[in-house]
């Protein structure tokens, strides 16, 4: 019968067990908040939602673009920011469904807090949880010379040379 570990050997290896266990939580967390840094840096919006299609993740850029606060976004339905018309589209991109639009982009609406729109490519995948993780890129000043550039376009193929 071999014999029993010696108390003090089991307390060494628990004490062992404890430091690596606090050392290797140290690092997760640490590398949790230099990724954290480096999305808040991103021009681009970085959201997340659960399964239910609730916001529970948005990075400061969010803020910049549509100008709601981030705390009262979170918690908050990602449907209830985007344009009525848009949803249906928006909502084949986060369940993964192709729905390129031009130049392979899928663009839409999301209502600001001053009442405007800001226009918006977005890319997301699923999360294994049955959420969605994506990008938002902000296209609104390229949208708006894109609709005066088609403006001048048409008045100019009316006008007689």
């Amino acid at each position: 019968m071999p014999n029993p570990p010696n108390i003090d050997e089991a307390l060494l290896a628990t004490d062992l067990h404890v430091q690596a266990t606090y050392r290797l939580t140290e690092a997760l967390v640490e590398s949790e908040n230099r990724m954290r840094r480096r999305i808040e840096l991103l021009s681009e919006i970085v959201f997340e939602t659960d399964s239910a299609g609730v916001l529970v993740f948005l990075n400061s850029a969010w803020a910049k673009v549509v100008g709601y606060a981030l705390d009262d976004c979170l918690g908050q339905a990602f449907s209830r920011f985007v344009v009525g018309e848009d949803w249906p589209l928006c909502e084949s991109v986060l369940k993964g469904e192709s729905t390129t639009q031009s130049a392979g982009r899928t663009r839409i609406r999301l209502v600001r807090a001053d009442g405007g729109w800001a226009w918006l490519e977005i890319s997301a995948a699923q999360l294994p949880n049955g959420g969605v993780v994506g990008t938002l890129h902000d296209i609104t000043n390229f949208k708006h010379a894109e609709d005066e550039l088609t403006k001048l376009s048409l008045v100019a193929s009316n006008t007689d040379n």
